[in-house]
C-alpha cells in the first residue's frame, strides 16, 4: 500500500495498518509511472 499526500490528512484520520509506503507529498515517481510498473494501469 502506498500513502500520498500525508501533509494534507486531518489528524482524526487514520492510515490502514499493514505495511505501506508514506509519503508527505506525492512519491518519487508519477503516479502513471507507478500503476504501469505495477501493472494496473488503464489507460
Amino acid at each position: 500500500m502506498v500513502c500520498i499526500k500525508l501533509n494534507s490528512k486531518p489528524a482524526y484520520v487514520k492510515l490502514p495498518e499493514g505495511k505501506k509506503e508514506t509519503y508527505d507529498d506525492y512519491g518519487p515517481e508519477s503516479l502513471e509511472s507507478w500503476h504501469k510498473k505495477n501493472k494496473l494501469y488503464k489507460a
